[in-house]
């Protein structure tokens, strides 16, 4: 899922505010007995969105 919205917010003193965002999710399957794997997976995944040029979801 990649979006080119840009993502702007204007506070109430009117300081416009730009961001993206990137997630990473992962599915947890049998393989995964430790809880470190499973955030190793999920962060794994939140790079590869930040690398592919951010506003976006990656699973692993």
């Amino acid at each position: 899922m990649n979006t080119s919205t840009k993502i702007e917010v204007s506070t109430d003193s009117g300081v416009l505010i730009r961001f993206t965002v990137s997630i990473g999710m992962t599915v947890v399957d049998n393989k995964d007995a430790l809880h470190d794997d499973i955030i190793k997976k999920a962060d794994k995944a939140l790079y590869l969105a930040k690398n592919q040029g951010r506003n976006k979801v990656v699973i692993l």
